[in-house]
């Protein structure tokens, strides 16, 4: 077995008991001296001497009691002081141990999270990452499907496109008026002229030769300068007015006037029919072209088409 060992507490309880026993031996022998000096009656002059060698005895011993309780004091203090600061280590070691368990039991929980960590099945997550990469390649799948089928519709759509517009192409050969030079004559005709817009005709005479105002509004530019407007809900139609522009047609003077077309884009095929009736009727025609949105302005000074 181990041998216990005395603790600091143990050495200073002894030490001063041996102080405390030297002092009370120092101090009965002080008060026996004491004592034999009052009770004894020294007249010689040894006993003198030795009355004075006893004083010094006396004030040594004193003296040694006067250190001894100096000592004594110094060594109580220091015991003090020392279980004092014992008391206060314990005390920082017990929190340092404490700190110690804590720090201890928050990394064991700290390496049980990271083995649990490592040890867990990646399984699920590979196969949803597994999942999502199926499914961004089938997007990307139908993406390029969807690029490759407007591919193919804008291939379709020029293919159309140029279809069209050597459709439009055929229409405006077909619309093309093959014109020839006016013919030389002596007494110029005059122009009867009548106006094709909106898919419709236009007269700016009358049957009596007088100036149209049921289907076209005028209005003055400058003096002897009128601007004639056509209204369009107005105008004269194959399928409803056949008749009247026969009529008009018939009533023209062929030795003294002309027919005198004002083309616009949209009235190419009224105009088409205007001229057949005309020239079966054996009037004489001319045609002028004019560009969508342009005004017509009607007086004494400007030009008609001649006929052909």
């Amino acid at each position: 077995m181990r041998k216990l060992g005395r603790s600091s507490g143990d050495s200073l309880e002894l030490l001063l008991d041996t102080v405390c026993s030297m002092f009370g031996a120092i101090l009965l022998i002080a008060i026996l001296v004491a004592l034999m000096a009052q009770t004894t009656e020294v007249v010689t002059t040894s006993d003198q001497a030795s009355a004075e060698m006893m004083k010094r005895k006396i004030a040594t011993a004193e003296a040694d009691l006067a250190e001894t309780r100096r000592l004594a004091s110094a060594l109580a203090t220091p015991a003090e002081h020392s279980s004092e600061a014992l008391i206060e280590e314990k005390q920082q070691l017990e929190l340092a141990v404490a700190a110690a368990r804590e720090q201890r039991d928050q990394i064991g929980a700290e390496i049980r999270g990271q083995v649990a960590d490592q040890t867990i099945d990646f399984s699920s997550e590979w196969k949803k990452l597994a999942g999502d990469l199926r499914a961004l390649q089938a997007r990307q799948e139908e993406a390029a499907n969807a690029i490759k089928a407007q591919l193919q519709n804008t291939a379709r759509l020029n293919g159309r496109v140029a279809d069209i517009e050597k459709m439009i192409q055929k229409e405006k050969s077909g619309r093309v008026v093959t014109l020839r030079f006016p013919r030389e004559r002596a007494k110029t005709k005059g122009a009867w002229p009548v106006i094709c817009k909106f898919g419709k005709m236009y007269s700016l005479k009358n049957a009596g030769g007088g100036r149209n105002e049921t289907t076209i509004n005028w209005r003055e530019k400058r003096p002897g300068s009128d601007v004639s407007k056509p209204i369009e809900s107005l105008g004269w139609t194959i399928a409803d007015h056949r008749e009247a522009i026969n009529k008009l047609q018939r009533s023209i003077p062929k030795r003294e006037a002309y027919v005198a077309y004002y083309v616009y884009p949209d009235s190419f095929e009224i105009f088409h029919w205007l001229r057949d009736e005309a020239i079966s009727q054996g009037l004489e025609f001319g045609v002028e072209l004019e560009p969508a949105g342009v005004e017509l302005s009607w007086g004494t000074e400007g030009t008609s088409p001649p006929p052909l």
